[in-house]
């Protein structure tokens, strides 16, 4: 926590910060003869100590300041000094010169490491108030000179597997090295997801299947990378599926005809990724079986090639080998898995777990508490990875310890016992994932699908414990005409399981283009639902509307029609008054008559 504090204090962050991390971490580490002289080149010193150093002016020109050649520069220049310390010690203590002595002396002291220590200290700017520190010793003891002399050691604190890399391709690319398909492809690992989120030129390259543009977007990304023709002719056995996210990267991981590149798959610990690795190499054996299984003899696969630098007949290294042999096909190659990290332990238990019959055999039991009628599949499945059930077999080499002239354990073929149930190389294989110790339980391999290498010792391994006996099974030409027996058989029944697999997968995605085109004709109909029920509603508004302005005219005319009776009421009642009023008019016309009449005769 210190350390990440010293840091961040002089380079540009976002002020969050992850949980406090108070685990302890190394400053340095060295090595001591038995007799206490210093082993020079051992001294390792904390990358992580000797950053917060470099950037404590600041993180400019950071990748200048935290080089290999800066760390390398300044490592030896500390450990001259304290080799200079030690020199003092040495000239005044006389060494033993016996090899199987141990001298009474007390040379690497706790009073000397603490004088390390503080040197250390100095030179790293670190201050003594920040730090609790404690110095361990521990000692390795080896069986003779010879192992301690192949003892490829330990890396010290400096487990640098990158910065030379990175330093290449950083260099490429600033002074143009790469051809421009290299450079996008070196940035796009490199930068990943930050370099399309910052150019949206690029985006259409990157599908975030976490945060889609909308749900059509992602039915159309899974329907399109979980069809049949998408996923591996081959299963890890076991008796569970992969979950859909596992699907989903095993099928791109496994598609030599996808859009979108695939650098890595990440998750915690826990979810999975060794799971789909099983089912990757499985997706690898498959393919590789299917391009072997085009020879009908096996010696077609091969072609002879001439040695260039031997001294024997022909630039031969032997008078019985002149050739050397490559696949014909270079596809098949490419099929071959390298499993590499930075934890070697990991990529170990990886490589021994692949072959273990036994837990195969615990991933195919049934469940206890759901029976099903894939169990009777599932038992099937297990025998088929149970060596001692096996009807085929290979010739067992039994080999014995001697002591050769120098005094050294070897090992040699001694005789050759019956044949030993086989599935694929299992005892080969038995014997490479086992130590010596005869204390230890023995762990059966159905076979030989992976070896751990890398160091000279795990190399060696391969080579004693499978490489030269497989050679000395296939000496006699007899046993190599068996074995094309058994490889035409092997070749006979795969090609049938591979025919019908690849039928069932044709069928499965015929089921899934029903299915799809049942799906289609749903949101279609959905749709056109929607779209009858939409025109239906605007129909029914309309209609309401109609009725409303119809119920409108009907009023209108009502009150029309109460207001032409009132009116014609008002007309039949002034017809009435003037009726009256014309006879009244009419009365008084005849009374004027009469009395004008009158006044005529009185005149």
């Amino acid at each position: 926590e210190i350390c990440i504090r010293k840091i961040a204090q002089n380079v540009k962050w976002n002020g969050q910060s992850p949980d406090e991390n108070y685990d302890e971490i190394a400053l340095a580490a060295l090595k001591f003869t038995k007799d206490g002289r210093y082993i020079s080149n051992s001294l390792s010193v904390s990358p992580l100590a000797w950053a917060m150093k470099k950037l404590s002016g600041g993180s400019a020109n950071a990748s200048q300041k935290l080089s290999i050649a800066g760390y390398d520069s300044e490592i030896r220049d500390i450990e001259k000094q304290i080799e200079s310390l030690l020199e003092p010690i040495y000239t005044k203590i006389p060494m033993s010169e016996s090899k199987d002595s141990f001298p009474d002396l007390d040379i690497v002291s706790y009073n000397l490491l603490k004088k390390i220590e503080g040197m250390l200290l100095e030179k790293l700017e670190i201050e003594v108030a920040d730090m609790k520190s404690f110095i361990a010793v521990y000692f390795k003891l080896y069986k003779s000179e010879k192992d301690a002399e192949e003892d490829d050691g330990d890396v010290g604190l400096h487990m640098d597997f990158y910065s030379e890399d990175l330093a290449f391709a950083a260099e490429g690319l600033r002074k143009h090295f790469f051809s421009q398909g290299k450079e996008r492809l070196l940035l796009d690992y490199i930068l990943g997801l930050d370099r399309f989120d910052c150019d949206p030129k690029n985006t259409s390259n990157r599908f975030d299947i976490v945060k889609p543009k909308n749900e059509d977007v992602l039915y159309q990304f899974l329907v399109e990378n979980l069809t049949a023709a998408k996923a591996p002719l081959g299963k890890w056995p076991s008796r569970f599926r992969p979950a859909l996210m596992q699907q989903i990267a095993i099928n791109l991981a496994t598609d030599s005809n996808r859009d979108l590149p695939i650098f890595s798959v990440n998750g915690p610990p826990g979810t999975g990724k060794t799971t789909m690795l099983k089912e990757i190499i499985v997706n690898n054996i498959v393919e590789k079986a299917t391009l072997l299984a085009e020879y009908k003899d096996p010696d077609d696969a091969f072609v002879d090639f001439p040695f260039s630098h031997g001294e024997g007949p022909e630039n031969s290294y032997n008078q019985f080998v002149k050739r050397f042999h490559r696949i014909k096909n270079k596809k098949i190659n490419e099929y071959s898995i390298l499993v590499v990290s930075s934890n070697n332990t990991a990529v170990e238990n990886i490589t021994k777990e692949l072959p273990i019959e036994i837990k195969i055999i615990e991933d195919l039991k049934p469940s206890e508490k759901i029976v099903s009628l894939n169990d009777v599949a599932l038992a099937e499945l297990a025998m088929l990875f149970t060596v001692s059930e096996s009807d085929r077999n290979l010739p067992y080499v039994q080999w014995e310890k001697y002591i050769n002239k120098e005094g050294e354990q070897k090992y040699r073929y001694a005789v050759v016992r019956e044949d030993e149930p086989d599935i694929y190389f299992s005892w080969l294989a038995t014997d490479l994932l086992n130590t010596e110790s005869e204390n230890e339980k023995k762990l059966q391999a159905f076979g030989l699908i992976s070896a751990s290498l890398g160091k000279k010792t795990n190399i060696d391994k391969v080579e004693t414990k499978v490489i030269s006996p497989l050679l000395e099974i296939m000496r006699k030409n007899d046993e190599i005409t068996n074995r094309k027996q058994s490889y035409l058989l092997a070749r006979e029944k795969f090609l049938k399981q591979l025919a019908l697999v690849q039928c069932l997968r044709i069928k499965l995605d015929e089921y899934l283009a029903s299915e799809k085109a049942v799906e289609e004709a749903r949101r279609e109909a959905e749709k056109t639902e929607r779209q009858t029920e939409t025109q239906r509603k605007v129909q029914t508004s309309q209609l309401s509307e109609l009725d409303n302005v119809i119920r409108c005219q009907q009023n209108s005319i009502c009150r029309l029609n109460a207001e032409k009776d009132k009116l014609e009421t008002r007309i039949s009642a002034i017809r009435a008054t003037c009726a009256e009023f014309e006879e009244k008019i009419k009365t008084q016309q005849n009374i004027a008559t009469l009395i004008l009449f009158g006044i005529v005769l009185k005149i």
